[in-house]
């Protein structure tokens, strides 16, 4: 998942380290996953009221090649779920937040 600053700071802010729950990978920082999951998620997620806003969003992600929001295809709940007008520019917003230079 990645993270803005913002969420970052915020994780922090709950008495994180942060190289204890970020990665960098395809010039973005995500967070760490340890065999295949989230390092927050145990008995339910830890951070929950503070999660990303990626994590708030999903499973609706942005599809850069089709410059718009979709439902990601690898999430086994995705026919659950629909793509609200708002939720679309919530997560075009994030996009653009997350490939921004000052990131």
């Amino acid at each position: 998942m990645p993270l803005t600053r913002g969420d970052i700071e915020r994780i922090v802010s709950l008495g994180y380290r942060e190289d204890s729950f970020v990665v960098e990978r395809g010039g973005l920082r995500r967070l760490r996953n340890i065999r295949g999951s989230c390092i927050f998620l145990g008995d339910g997620c830890k951070i929950y009221s503070d999660r990303p806003e990626g994590c708030t969003l999903y499973p609706t992600i942005y599809d850069a090649a089709g410059k718009r929001a979709v439902l990601d295809k690898d999430c086994p709940y995705n026919r659950e779920f629909h793509i609200s007008f708002k939720k679309s520019k919530r997560v075009s917003r994030l996009y653009a937040t997350l490939t921004s230079p000052e990131q």
